[in-house]
C-alpha cells in the first residue's frame, strides 16, 4: 500500500445583505431580524494522512471572521462588531489505530476545539470556548459493525452556545461524559 495524503482547503468571502439572524430580546426571548450588511471571511482546511495500514490521522478546521458591516438593532449601532456566537476558530482532529492482530478493529481518539467568541452583538462579553476529547472504538466483521464511543472523556463542563442579553446569560450545556454503544449492519454490496 502506498502512503496516502489528502489535503484540501478553501478560502471564502461572503458579503451578506439583509441577512436574517436570531437576536435575543431584553426579556430573554429570541426573534429573527434583518442584520443589514455582514461580511464572512475565512479559510477551511482538511488533512487526511494514512501512513500505513495501522494508522490514520485526520484534522479539519476553520479560521473565520464574521462581522457586521452595517447593523442597527433597537437604536444600537453594531456596525464593525463581530457577530455574536461566531467563533474565529474550530478544529476537529482524530488519530485512529487499526491493530494488525485484530482484523476489522479500530481505536481512535478525537479532539474537538472551539475558540472564543463574543456572547453579544455589542462585543462586551466573551465565551472562552472549549476542548473536548472522545474515544471511539469499533469492530467490523463482514457487514456487521459493533461500536462504542466514550464522549467527553474528561467530563469537561462546557457550553455548545453561550449568549448574553439585558435579561442575563444563557448557556446551552454540552453533554457530560457519555458512553454510547451501537450495532450497524451494512445492506447491499
Amino acid at each position: 500500500m502506498q502512503n496516502i495524503l489528502y489535503a484540501d482547503w478553501s478560502l471564502y468571502r461572503l458579503n451578506g445583505t439583509n441577512e436574517i439572524i436570531s437576536i435575543r430580546n431584553d426579556d430573554g426571548s429570541s426573534v429573527n431580524a434583518n442584520a443589514g450588511k455582514t461580511r464572512h471571511t475565512g479559510i477551511e482546511y482538511g488533512l487526511h494522512f494514512k501512513p500505513n495500514q495501522q494508522w490514520e490521522l485526520r484534522i479539519s478546521g476553520t479560521n473565520a471572521n464574521h462581522k457586521f458591516i452595517r447593523d442597527m438593532e433597537n437604536g444600537a449601532d453594531y456596525s464593525g462588531n463581530d457577530m455574536s456566537a461566531a467563533p474565529h476558530f474550530l478544529l476537529n482532529a482524530e488519530a485512529v489505530y487499526h491493530p494488525p492482530f485484530i482484523k476489522g478493529c479500530r481505536i481512535g481518539v478525537e479532539w474537538q476545539k472551539m475558540g472564543n467568541y463574543f456572547m453579544d452583538d455589542a462585543n462586551t462579553t466573551k465565551y472562552r470556548g472549549f476542548s473536548v476529547f472522545n474515544l471511539r472504538t469499533g469492530y467490523e466483521i463482514k457487514k456487521l459493525e459493533i461500536w462504542a464511543n466514550a464522549l467527553n472523556v474528561f467530563n469537561t463542563y462546557y457550553s455548545n452556545l453561550a449568549t448574553k442579553s439585558n435579561y442575563g446569560y444563557s448557556y446551552n450545556l454540552g453533554s457530560p461524559f457519555t458512553i454510547a454503544v451501537g450495532i450497524r449492519y451494512h445492506f447491499g454490496k
